[in-house]
């Protein structure tokens, strides 16, 4: 009996395919990198390589960091993550969000690089994505279990980087000089020089410095979108992905940093703006007297939106000039910034608040904090029966649930919609060449909980968060570390591809639902990197990987599990496994084999898109959930219209 003309068609595909798979180095040539300082020794892990606690910088104390880092000898074992800054980690996150072993250092400015165990041809490189971790820039880590990068790089094909910055006093004590002019924000400046290590030396982890995605959540976030308004910082980044910012809560001005830095010396001992003082205490008499300026500003009058973030960025007029972030992005120019990613939970504001206030709150108590808010209008918000954030009967004596909602609606939300919309009203615009802005919004709402019996979320048994999609959550199904058990992983898996998906997808292409040159369907089906195996890649006829033609990044002979190239022999795809009799002539990808290959993934209209019901303009949102993520449509967005209409100021 003959040989069946397919399995000849096949068998040539085959061939022709090997032929064109470029070589490659072998993974044991990318386990020693050299770095400003010396060599470091990488590790395999869960399908990666990791790379922790490599200095980037070093930095005295109240002093802006310098690049210079202590060169050593030999191979620096790469194994662990390099110390967290001083801080006070609470116990309720320290599972997930410190380092192990709580330990810490003044030597802390150190970076963790996650890449995939596979390498990439010579003229290939891999995007970036470099993570600015929250914590209220009071704790927190760059080498916190939550952010383990092993998943997100495997599966999403993508260099994960994850940093340390200087926290709390150490990090944004404002410090006046003898012309009364402000010096601080250090933590702020670590960010940049981390950005500029990563700039000029990712290549050697074969990571794409022109391809640089920056996020961060919370307190994080507010810094990608300080860094999204910095000049300085313009050149270091290419894209941004904005998690939960807190885009209201208000950074200090002059008179508000004159008196913390007065408390702060006071608690130490020294006189006010005295240096040489601050700097001669002890490290643990530093962390002593931060955590009583922040007691007593949480504790103490005026009531204020100040309590929730005692610590952080401040007015400087060199790298922060207005009241808060959404203010710093309204007076900059991001007409034609960035692509930018925005979003949050469904929770927004529980966690804040219940961690803040773990007692009943009386009802007065949040409408002075709203007056502070708005000396001028402050009826219109909680002073009136009608007004949005009046008490209702449910409130009863505890203001909490008010304080919930006021915060959800006025320092999350509504704010992200606005930052959004008016980045996408300007996308048709552009200047010298440069590309328009293009902005994605979704909201988190798995609808899917955490068993109850599950200690390490919420973090320390917070129970207010058990039935609530509090702030963090979206990082858990994101990042998929693995201290998160098997079960709970095995519930969240498919929203985790989803999520992994849209996020590498904007790192590589900039648009979460693929190259932009592709319908958003046929892109959502492409995938690129993520079978089950984690290795999948898509290469159209003639294009190279993160060019203008590719859509995707080949892997490498030797571990390639389904390597996907346009056929010349017939009108398909043709897939090669690693079990290369198991070689099938595949189908050209379409919207209709996205439901069975890509169940949980759709394509993510832009923010401001038109309705496929109505035909008319309207505010999209993807929210993401289980099963499956869908579009929400609104003209103002999640019932922020009355802060259109009031106002954020």
């Amino acid at each position: 009996m003959g040989t069946p003309w397919v399995m000849v068609m096949a068998t040539a595909a085959v061939a022709q395919l090997l032929a064109w798979l470029p070589p490659c180095h072998s993974i044991a040539d990318s386990l020693v990198v050299s770095v400003p300082g010396g060599r470091v020794q990488g590790h395999l892990r869960s399908g990666a390589i990791r790379f922790l606690g490599i200095p980037f910088a070093t930095a005295h104390r109240f002093q802006y960091p310098s690049s210079s880092v202590p060169s050593w000898k030999g191979l620096l074992n790469a194994s662990l993550p390099g110390p967290q800054c001083p801080q006070h980690c609470p116990r309720v996150i320290r599972d997930l969000y410190c380092v192990p072993g709580n330990q810490m250092s003044e030597s802390c400015l150190t970076l963790n690089i996650f890449r995939p165990a596979y390498n990439l041809p010579s003229d290939h490189a891999f995007p970036v994505m470099v993570y600015i971790h929250g914590g209220g820039f009071e704790a927190g880590s760059g080498g916190a279990p939550l952010y383990t990068g092993d998943y997100l790089a495997r599966v999403g094909g993508v260099i994960l980087v994850t940093i340390n910055y200087r926290l709390g006093a150490l990090g944004f004590l404002p410090i006046f000089n003898s012309y009364d002019d402000v010096i601080g924000n250090f933590g702020f400046r670590d960010q940049q020089v981390a950005l500029q290590w990563v700039k000029q030396n990712i290549g050697n982890f074969k990571g794409d410095p022109n391809k640089v995605t920056l996020f961060g959540a919370e307190a994080g976030c507010q810094s990608v979108g300080l860094h999204l308004t910095s000049f300085t910082s313009d050149p270091l980044f290419h894209a941004a992905i904005l998690h939960s910012c807190p885009f209201t809560l208000p950074f200090r001005g002059k008179n508000e940093s004159q008196q913390t830095a007065a408390d702060f010396a006071k608690a130490l001992g020294c006189p006010q703006n005295d240096v040489s003082c601050l700097r001669g205490k002890p490290m643990q008499a530093i962390l002593e007297a931060q955590k009583k300026v922040s007691n007593d500003a949480s504790s103490g009058e005026p009531a204020s939106l100040r309590k929730f973030q005692v610590w952080g960025p401040i007015v400087d007029k060199r790298m922060v000039y207005d009241a808060n972030l959404l203010e710093e992005l309204t007076h900059s120019n991001l007409e034609h910034t960035k692509p930018v990613m925005v979003g949050y939970v469904a929770g927004e504001g529980v966690s804040d608040v219940y961690r803040k206030f773990p007692l009943p709150v009386q009802h007065y108590y949040l409408e002075r904090i709203v007056r502070s808010t708005f000396p001028d209008k402050w009826r219109q918000v909680a002073g009136t029966p009608l007004a949005p954030y009046q008490a209702s009967s449910g409130d009863q004596n505890d203001a909490r649930a008010r304080m919930i909602r006021f915060l959800h609606d006025f320092v999350y939300t509504c704010p992200a919609h606005r930052f959004a919309g008016r980045l996408a009203a300007n996308a048709g615009r552009s200047l010298a060449g440069r590309s328009p802005a293009k902005v994605w919004m979704y909201k988190f709402d798995p609808k899917v909980m955490w068993s109850p019996g599950f200690s390490a979320w919420p973090p320390g048994g917070e129970t207010d968060c058990r039935k609530e999609v509090c702030q963090g959550l979206d990082l858990l199904y994101l990042f998929h570390p693995p201290a998160v058990p098997e079960a709970q992983q095995a519930r969240t898996s498919g929203l985790t591809r989803a999520m992994t998906f849209y996020w590498t997808n904007f790192a590589k292409y900039h648009n979460p639902n693929g190259h932009h040159h592709h319908d958003a369907s046929q892109s959502a089906a492409s995938l690129g990197g993520l079978s089950a195996q984690g290795l999948v890649s898509l290469v159209r006829s003639g294009g190279r990987g993160g060019g203008g033609g590719g859509m995707g990044f080949p892997a490498p002979r030797q571990l390639a599990s389904a390597v996907v190239r346009h056929s010349s022999l017939s009108a398909g795809y043709f897939v090669s496994p690693l079990m290369l009799a198991q070689t099938r002539v595949a189908s050209p990808v379409t919207s209709s084999s996205l439901s069975s290959s890509l169940p949980g993934v759709v394509a993510w209209p832009t923010y401001v898109t038109r309705n496929p019901l109505t035909s008319s303009d309207v505010n999209a949102t993807l929210v993401l959930t289980q099963p499956s993520p869908t579009p929400q449509w609104s003209p103002f967005g999640d019932g922020c219209e009355f802060w259109e209409r009031v106002g954020f100021s």
